[in-house]
């Protein structure tokens, strides 16, 4: 194993052990699925360590998270499935804090709606948003706009950081915006911003 390797080797040597144990211990009908493609992708894995192409194993790494993540937000107040979310929120933290990893839009999204979720304190229409998004099956676009309406009309400064913070998020929100009669600076990236144009 390259030194260079080892570090998201032992990522997904963990996430996968704490995914399959939980499973064991509180089956879900929802992430059998995905539960199912933990060895083909652990297979895939290995063949591409074996080839050193590190960067098409950082994407599959980040791809299966990004579907867990959104697996996890399916129910994400139902007992079982927020342990699952827990689950998922802190191998999000641990794979971010990696070299080269959070490029792919898709993945950034779900992380953010993920940490709207995780949140300690949501508010009462956060449940009602992340139903919304759920509906639209990873629609770029649309939950795009549905994240921007709902951080704008609840003043929720911290999700509009999060947005503008991607490049991909970034483009899209300052177009929702724009539509609602918001013209934002190319330059900003503070949410908190936002509300003071």
């Amino acid at each position: 194993m390259a030194a260079k390797d080892e570090a998201y080797e032992s990522f997904w040597y963990g996430f996968k052990n704490s995914v399959i144990n939980f499973n064991h211990e509180s089956p879900s009908a929802l992430y059998e699925p995905i539960i199912k493609r933990i060895s083909i992708v652990s297979n895939e894995l290995n063949a591409l360590q074996k080839q050193e192409r590190y960067d098409d194993i950082i994407r599959m790494i980040e791809t299966f998270l990004t579907d867990f993540l959104w697996v996890s937000l399916k129910k994400p107040y139902d007992a079982t499935d927020l342990y699952h979310l827990n689950i998922a929120k802190t191998n999000l933290k641990r794979w971010i804090a990696l070299p080269n990893t959070a490029n792919d839009r898709l993945f950034n999204l779900v992380k953010i709606i993920c940490n709207i979720a995780c949140c300690k304190k949501p508010h009462p229409d956060t449940f009602t948003l992340l139903h919304d998004i759920m509906q639209r099956d990873l629609d770029f676009v649309p939950i795009i706009t549905a994240m921007t309406m709902y951080a704008y009309n609840h003043k929720m400064s911290t999700v509009f950081t999060q947005l503008l913070s991607d490049p991909e998020c970034q483009k899209y929100t300052v177009a929702v915006l724009y539509k609602m009669g918001i013209v934002v600076p190319e330059h900003i990236r503070n949410g908190a911003k936002i509300f003071n144009i």
